[in-house]
C-alpha cells in the first residue's frame, strides 16, 4: 500500500526550544495497540479516533521532549486528553522526567482532515 503524505515544520530557534510533530491515518489503533498506549484513567473510553489522537500525541510529545530529557522514555509517562472536534490536545506529565517536574502540563495541536491525523507540540524557548 502506498500513501502519499508530508509533513515540514520551521521554526525560530530564538522562539522554540524544542517541536514534536507526528501524522498518522485517522483509523482504529491496531490490536494490542490500544492497551499500551491508553494508561491513564483520562485515556479509557475513547472512540477509535481519540485513541488514535491520544497516540499520535504522545508521539508529538515524546519528539517534542526527547532533546530535553536524553533518554527513552515510554508511553506511560503522559497523560493526554484529546479535544479532536476543537483541535487540541492537553497533555501532562506523571512523573519527573530530565529537567520536566511532575504535573507540568503542554497543550498541543491536533488536525484531522480526511484519513489523516497531525499532532503537534511546541516548547517554547
Amino acid at each position: 500500500m502506498l500513501f502519499r503524505s508530508a509533513l515540514a515544520a520551521a521554526a525560530s530557534t530564538r522562539d522554540v526550544r524544542s517541536l514534536g510533530l507526528d501524522l498518522t491515518q485517522a483509523m482504529a489503533l491496531p490490536e494490542g495497540v490500544r492497551e499500551q498506549v491508553l494508561r491513564h484513567p483520562d485515556e479509557v473510553g475513547l472512540n477509535d479516533l481519540s485513541a488514535r489522537a491520544v497516540f499520535s500525541a504522545k508521539e508529538a510529545i515524546y519528539k517534542a521532549l526527547a532533546p530535553s530529557v536524553g533518554q527513552v522514555f515510554g508511553f506511560s509517562v503522559v497523560a493526554v486528553r484529546p479535544d479532536v472536534e476543537a483541535g487540541h490536545f492537553e497533555a501532562r506529565l506523571i512523573h519527573p522526567l530530565g529537567p520536566f517536574s511532575e504535573g507540568a502540563v503542554w497543550r498541543g495541536m491536533l488536525i484531522c482532515r480526511g484519513s489523516w491525523l497531525v499532532t503537534g507540540l511546541v516548547l517554547p524557548a
